[in-house]
């Protein structure tokens, strides 16, 4: 459902969903030529399936926008919304699909699990791994404090331990080879273990198995691993809970920190520290390594 402008990266979330509707006041276009750059995200791979090479190549290379009733024409749009946005598209998907009580339950409890618990669950664990790390030295502590740049290498590295998806599955669409041994025909399941990856020796040290902020990886490695997935696959929210790599001409006091980040400086500038006589209690009712519980105080440790 777009409401509004959708360029860039608002179009190239849009290109994955399976349909679109807008308003007749919505806009759509990949300006990203504008800055010198192309698009990302998977709009030079969607949008020419979508639309066909020719229309495509040339929303790309002018960066021109389109309107709703241009995007409908295209068929960016599948189809415009004259009342409620959201009660349409909920009609539209009706007459489009199937959608029973398990399946609406369904989506709600993945839309909350990508929405926020992801992120809630990413902060405790990262509080965990510092609280773990430190474990009583003030040292470490105050770098991470006065350091923010540090503190979201410390997130990162958690990320890598705590992969929200430990695991991708995908479904190829039509017969394709990804190495000599592996050739998959229509509809073969793969599945991707992203925690295991994450801990690759070859990659992230002998010592991959353990919270390490200091941790150096090879070039072109992120140091959350795949924890976000890459390419085609890359989750929209990385820069948004992860924030932006910090390289050396980053402004510490100008720079995209992420959600998570932003998160665990406000709770340890508040004095956040782990409450000695409530532990924390792991989580038992799901497979993935998440808490179910875990206290903290504020004030008295410094």
């Amino acid at each position: 459902a777009i409401n509004g402008t959708a360029l860039g990266g608002g179009l190239e979330t849009a290109l994955v969903c399976n349909y679109r509707m807008g308003t007749n006041k919505a806009t759509v276009g990949l300006p990203e030529v504008n800055l010198g750059l192309l698009p990302g995200a998977g709009g030079t791979q969607r949008l020419p399936r979508l639309v066909g090479p020719s229309q495509a190549l040339k929303m790309m290379l002018s960066g021109a926008p389109l309107s709703a009733e241009k995007a409908l024409t295209s068929g960016i749009l599948d189809a415009i919304s004259e009342n409620s946005l959201i009660e349409d598209a909920i009609e539209f998907l009706q007459d489009k699909i199937e959608l029973s009580d398990e399946i609406i339950k369904r989506e709600i409890a993945f839309y909350l699990q990508a929405g926020s618990h992801s992120t809630a669950n990413s902060m405790t664990h990262a509080l965990h791994e510092i609280y773990t790390w430190c474990d009583d030295s003030h040292k470490k502590m105050k770098k991470i404090k006065n350091n923010p740049l540090f503190l979201q290498r410390c997130v990162h590295e958690s990320m890598r331990l705590h992969p929200a998806s430990p695991v991708a599955w995908r479904r190829s669409e039509c017969p394709v080879n990804l190495d000599e041994n592996i050739k998959m025909e229509k509809n073969d399941l793969i599945i991707m273990d992203l925690h295991e990856a994450n801990q690759d020796k070859s990659i992230f040290g002998l010592d991959s198995n353990i919270f390490n902020p200091n941790r150096v990886v090879p070039k072109n490695q992120f140091l959350w691993g795949l924890t976000f997935g890459i390419g085609l696959h890359m989750c929209f929210g990385r820069d948004l809970d992860g924030g932006v790599i910090p390289d050396e001409k980053t402004d510490p006091n100008n720079h995209q920190y992420g959600i998570v980040t932003l998160l665990v400086q406000k709770i340890l500038d508040e004095g956040g520290h782990p409450d000695d006589k409530n532990k924390p209690k792991a989580d038992l009712n799901t497979e993935r390594s998440n808490w179910a519980s875990y206290p903290i105080l504020f004030g008295g440790k410094k």
